[in-house]
């Protein structure tokens, strides 16, 4: 960032009253400031200084320089009239308490930005030179002064000022670099407070204050949008400081793009069917002749029939172990196909030809998602992996139909949930009243006033395929009390609905409702 007059105008704004007089000239960019005196002659200005005081004669003398870019600092009872009407440059009229402060102020802004232009130069150079996560480390290191350590998505190191670490003398640390990731305490550390989704989602530095360790840390994402990993500064030779941070968000910007860059490499790097799901997923791939031969060859690498399962990371609080998730669904799900998508993990799962998936396995996946608080969902079984952007959807519709319901971590089938993702359908456009069958409204509006239950009780009726026996031991109800039940029915009514048609209209109708959509 330069500094113009506008940047230390909101500087000052913060604390004091600033207010620009006179237009900014050129490209207002300052390259460094000068303390204003009096003096007998007015001084030549230079248009890339901005020149600072708090002498007015000073000011007017400088008033005819059309290249002037100054900062007068005054009293909070100053009178801006005061200042000469026939001013040609641009003045920062700063109004405070602490006038001798200013300076200093400004001072360290330049020393940042000097800083700051300097790590970038030996960054940008590095970058251009070949550079790994590694050796950006390495060349911000001096700049920052901290030892520091950049984690991947996946909580491993992907670039650790090492001996900086070390001399720490910290068991946690040295855990840490043994481990080269996060070890169960550094997840604790992590989801404590929501700190990691906090440090996802700012574009700021966050402080927070490592308990193990009895340290202070500097944290922040490499991408607020797509989630690339985070770095952590320890404040261990010196205390934080603005510097600190301002340094960090420079070296957040180029492992940003050398981590970008390694991710391109990944991706041309994986095997084709991996390619070929992220192409589709993406709606990348135009279905020609000659490609054809190719869609075919890799299609028989795919499971004859496979369902879609999606695990929704970001809608986990906290920190994700995604090594972790990969392993467990190799584990559950043999020869399934694994791959990242948009903040998710996306498996195809081998099924049986009935589209059935072992009660066993997915039992235990469901108490892997409630241990480790994750969201997942699971489409209908299908064959054509062309479709798969279909079922990918389709399992998505089924866990957002499902935290309308309930919205706890697990893994949900869609075909549980049909109903509801049905209903939202049916809603965007009419509400529900104008769905509902004639049928259970009269009975409905009978439950209202009287307090009886007759619209369930005919539902129960046709779920049990008419059969009174079998719907009284439903219900567990004796058979004169349904029958009493049913007349009263039937005298509402005055027939029963027997065609097949009106009995499904009846049924989905009542599971519309809300109250039988909890269930």
């Amino acid at each position: 960032m330069c500094i113009t007059i506008n940047l230390l105008k909101e500087i000052f704004d913060a604390h004091d009253t600033a207010e620009v007089l006179g237009t900014p000239l050129g490209d207002d960019v300052l390259t460094r400031w000068e303390i204003l005196k009096e003096q007998d002659a007015p001084p030549q200005l230079d248009p890339d200084t901005v020149y600072i005081s708090d002498s007015l004669k000073a000011v007017t003398q400088s008033a005819q320089d059309p290249c002037g870019h100054l900062v007068f600092c005054a009293g909070p009872a100053f009178e801006k009239p005061q200042l000469p009407h026939t001013c040609q440059g641009c003045i920062l009229l700063v109004q405070t308490e602490q006038t001798e402060c200013i300076a200093q102020v400004i001072q360290e802004r330049f020393r940042i930005e000097n800083k700051k232009n300097a790590l970038s130069a030996v960054l940008l150079d590095a970058l251009t030179g070949g550079a790994r996560v590694q050796t950006l480390v390495d060349a911000a290191y001096p700049f920052l002064g901290n030892p520091l350590v950049i984690f991947d998505s996946s909580y491993r190191i992907a670039g650790v000022t090492r001996q900086a670490m070390y001399a720490q003398e910290s068991q946690t640390t040295d855990m840490l670099l043994e481990n080269g990731g996060f070890s169960s305490g550094d997840y604790t550390f992590a989801n404590r407070g929501a700190l990691h989704s906090r440090v996802k989602r700012s574009k700021k530095p966050i402080i927070a204050f490592h308990e193990q360790m009895q340290i202070n840390q500097l944290l922040v994402s490499v991408s607020a949008e797509k989630d690339y990993g985070h770095i952590v500064v320890n404040e261990f030779d010196h205390t934080f400081t603005e510097m600190d941070k301002e340094l960090l968000m420079v070296l957040r910007s180029y492992i940003y793009l050398q981590m970008k860059h390694d991710e391109l490499l990944r991706q041309n790097g994986k095997r084709p069917s991996e390619r070929f799901i992220l192409d589709l997923l993406d709606e990348a791939v135009v279905v020609s002749g000659a490609y054809q031969v190719f869609i075919y060859q890799l299609d028989r690498t795919f499971p004859d029939n496979m369902r879609c399962l999606v695990i929704s990371a970001e809608l986990t609080p906290g920190a994700v172990n995604m090594l972790q998730i990969h392993n467990q669904l190799e584990y559950l799900f043999a020869n399934s196909r694994i791959v990242d998508y948009e903040k998710k993990i996306l498996a195809l799962i081998p099924v049986m030809p009935s589209g059935k998936l072992s009660d066993t396995s997915f039992a235990s996946f469901q108490a892997f998602c409630v241990k480790n608080k994750l969201y997942a969902s699971l489409s209908n079984n299908f064959s054509n992996i062309m479709e798969i952007r279909f079922y990918f959807n389709q399992a998505l519709r089924a866990l957002e139909a499902a935290r309308a319901v309930h919205d706890v971590p697990g893994c949900y089938r869609y075909e549980d949930y049909y109903l509801v993702h049905l209903k939202n359908l049916f809603l965007q456009k009419e509400p529900l009243e104008v769905f509902l069958c004639p049928t259970l409204k009269c009975l409905m509006d009978h439950d209202h006033k009287h307090n009886t239950e007759l619209a369930y009780t005919l539902y129960m009726y046709y779920l049990n395929d008419r059969n009174l026996v079998q719907t009284a031991k439903a219900m567990n109800m004796h058979r004169s009390s349904l029958n009493y039940r049913f007349d009263k029915i039937v005298e509402l009514l005055g027939e029963l609905p027997v065609s097949n048609t009106e009995r499904q209209y009846y049924i989905l109708s009542y599971q519309f409702q809300d109250s039988a959509l909890e269930h």
